[in-house]
């Protein structure tokens, strides 16, 4: 490690590599990535090719980079002294105001409208634990998006990619620590390695949970397969987010059936979504049913978001969703008990395809 880098303890581990507080030049904190590569080019890396080229104050800004040895690399970043919004949203005691939690979402609509539109990028792996939190004592928490190992820069004209793979989901189990069974080699035409994250089947296209329909459908059979993908998969994406937002917990963890992968990929064809609660500021779940919307070409821009959301921060500041399960759902994130009447859980929302 570089010795203007004094590196301290783990404060996270993510789909590309483990993160570490350290202090540089002795007077500035700042987080290093350390990450696993097989090039001898900095430059080439996914990670650090796209944060050299994108500069946004709703992105983690990037420091600088260098060489561990020679299998390994890190990324000098800011640090987010909140860590990752899903710990606020899932696991804190204290739930985020709901202006806190329009606050962050508007943040990361700026950040991805900038990637999109000005940057011409699409991050794949679109998630709360991506997103990183920070703010002073007393003053407001802002939110930037973070790990860009998984981006990629579109076309312009057309923003449309073809991979292939030979994934099988069958007896795959996808989250909260649970084991993978039967993991087929990937022959996707990206570099980083298939694992699983803190409980999450992270693959090379993003994390499950958050995989748009498109994606998730060309990862069902073990034969070859091509498929076809538009940035707007950081649209669906960010649709996963509002509802962790809205409901406090990770998508498709209302059910232990979910568990499985097949489960998750049987809902999204049949145009399935996770279920909600009833009540949330107005505009808000059309819009998050705007955004995971089974058709791609029916998704809204980031910029359109980004204005919605702010529309939606005026109306409703102040108020809150009501939450009938708030209790029930942390206790089954968490897997301590099982919700024991299943009645008050809504109807799964399904996404007309037509």
């Amino acid at each position: 490690m570089n010795p203007e880098l004094k590196v301290g303890k783990k404060i996270g581990v993510g789909a590309s590599g483990e993160v570490y507080s350290a202090r540089l030049r002795g007077s500035l904190d700042v987080a290093a990535k350390v990450f696993k590569t097989t090039s001898d080019d900095h430059y080439s890396d996914n990670e650090i090719a796209a944060m050299r080229r994108c500069r946004h104050p709703r992105l983690v800004m990037f420091l600088g980079h260098g060489r561990v040895n020679k299998d390994s690399m890190f990324i000098v970043m800011e640090l987010m002294n909140q860590g990752g919004m899903n710990k606020r949203l899932w696991y804190a005691s204290n739930t985020p105001t709901w202006n806190d939690r329009l606050q962050w979402l508007t943040d990361v609509a700026e950040g991805m409208k900038y990637l999109h539109n000005i940057m011409h990028c699409c991050h794949r792996d679109l998630k709360s634990p991506n997103i990183l939190l920070s703010g002073k004592p007393g003053g407001a928490t802002h939110a930037k998006i973070a790990d860009f190992g998984m981006s990629k820069i579109v076309v312009s004209d057309a923003q449309t990619k073809e991979y292939t793979t030979k994934h099988s989901f069958k007896g795959r189990k996808s989250r909260y620590g649970g084991k993978t069974f039967g993991a087929q080699a990937s022959s996707l035409t990206f570099k980083n390695a298939s694992m699983m994250q803190g409980g999450f089947w992270t693959s090379n296209v993003g994390t499950l949970e958050w995989l748009a329909p498109e994606l998730l459908k060309a990862n069902k059979d073990r034969v070859k397969m091509k498929a076809h993908y538009t940035d707007t998969v950081d649209q669906y994406a960010f649709g996963c987010v509002m509802y962790e937002c809205l409901e406090l917990r990770p998508p498709w963890s209302h059910d232990k059936k979910y568990q499985w992968s097949e489960n998750i990929y049987d809902a999204l064809m049949a145009g399935l979504r996770p279920p909600t609660t009833k009540w949330s500021a107005h505009g808000y779940r059309e819009l998050m049913k705007l955004c995971w919307n089974q058709l791609p070409s029916r998704r809204p821009g980031f910029d359109l978001i980004y204005e919605k959301l702010q529309r939606i921060r005026q109306r409703s500041r102040g108020k809150a969703p009501k939450h009938s399960l708030s209790g029930a759902i942390r206790s089954v994130v968490r897997g301590t008990q099982q919700i024991e009447d299943k009645s008050e859980i809504h109807n799964p929302i399904r996404e007309d395809c037509i």
